[in-house]
């Protein structure tokens, strides 16, 4: 499909999709409400799931990045085995 049978693309995680969507709804309108679907509150869920996780994802990162400095103190290289 493409989209210029005006058939959007299907939703994902993507950054196309993501980008597609702030194009479509550029603006909120303001003081208007919409009552969402109950399959909302599993997407808000593994919305905050995916960022808690992202989040300890990034200090275990942050935390080997770290080690691995003090290993090396000053050198440029670290070399093992």
């Amino acid at each position: 499909m493409h989209v210029q049978d005006e058939v959007p693309p299907a939703l994902d995680g993507s950054d196309a999709c993501a980008k597609f969507q702030s194009l479509r709804y550029p603006n909120s309108i303001p003081l208007s409400k919409i009552e969402l679907s109950s399959d909302a509150i599993d997407l808000i869920r593994q919305h905050d799931e995916a960022d808690e996780q992202l989040e300890a994802f990034k200090k275990q990162k942050q935390k080997a990045a770290n080690m691995l400095k003090h290993m090396l103190g000053g050198h440029e290289l670290g070399v093992f085995g």
